[in-house]
């Protein structure tokens, strides 16, 4: 078992596990990238641990400029220096559009076995295919990808982390996600399914309990092999650095800790 990297989510799920299938769902712009970038500086940067990261949807320097943005919130300007950090963390990032599943799989045991990565992330699962093999309907074929991944985590007893993006014409009705949201998949080989959710996206500020919940990002855990069901909540907040090459400012959000246990 290794850490997510967020406390929270920890206490509910216990980590990520070896030969563990995790999909985290969500519609548009609720941060299943952000979580990735956000979770690969606490993984690799800090706690130099091997992952791999298939970036199908945003372009490698997308990804290099975020982890970099979050390593200068994280560590102040005057230490920052993302060059050098990255250059040292057993992080590989595979630029790759439109993918197959079984490109992905060699891939991923030729990563292993050369570098011995403990976990991958794939964003995003609607971005993968099937090379030479028709099926009824494309909601079908998904849910035999979910079964490669699950396999593939097996076979090469590591974490698999596949991003899934929300059918809008349901999430637009669905504020606040659950299982219903991931009914076109297989999630049977799922070992824990995760949906992200900002409230204050829906221009919800505040619980039940009157607890403010701008600025708060929910991973709702909906299904948990080795843990439990539950909330897990993280501060979502946008942050700036300077790039020097390029001589420009640039912003992207992040996802924290929350210091406040009683969020």
């Amino acid at each position: 078992m290794i850490t997510t990297g967020f406390d929270s989510l920890d206490a509910l799920i216990g980590g990520w596990h070896r030969g563990e299938l995790v999909l985290i769902g969500g519609r548009p712009a609720m941060g299943k990238t952000i979580f990735i970038t956000s979770s690969l500086i606490n993984l690799s940067i800090i706690n130099k641990i091997s992952v791999a990261i298939f970036s199908l949807e945003c372009g490698l320097s997308q990804i290099i400029d975020r982890i970099r943005c979050g390593l200068c919130e994280d560590m102040g300007e005057e230490e920052y220096n993302g060059h050098y950090l990255l250059s040292q963390a057993p992080m590989i990032l595979v630029d790759c559009v439109c993918e197959s599943i079984e490109r992905v799989r060699r891939q991923s045991k030729v990563l292993k076995e050369a570098y011995g990565i403990r976990l991958i992330y794939i964003d995003y699962l609607q971005l993968l295919h099937w090379d030479g093999r028709k099926f009824e309907s494309r909601e079908k074929e998904e849910a035999h990808i979910v079964n490669e991944l699950k396999a593939m985590a097996t076979e090469l007893d590591i974490t698999v982390i596949c991003c899934y993006q929300f059918d809008l014409s349901t999430a637009a009705y669905v504020p606040r996600p659950n299982m219903e949201n991931f009914r076109s998949l297989s999630l049977v080989c799922a070992d824990t399914v995760i949906a992200l959710h900002r409230p204050e996206y829906y221009r919800i500020c505040e619980d039940e309990k009157g607890t403010d919940l701008r600025g708060i990002a929910e991973l709702l855990v909906l299904k948990s092999k080795y843990g439990e069901e539950g909330c897990a909540r993280l501060k979502f907040s946008s942050c700036l650095f300077y790039e020097h090459v390029r001589e420009e400012t640039k912003e992207y959000a992040v996802f924290r800790k929350i210091e406040n246990r009683n969020l």
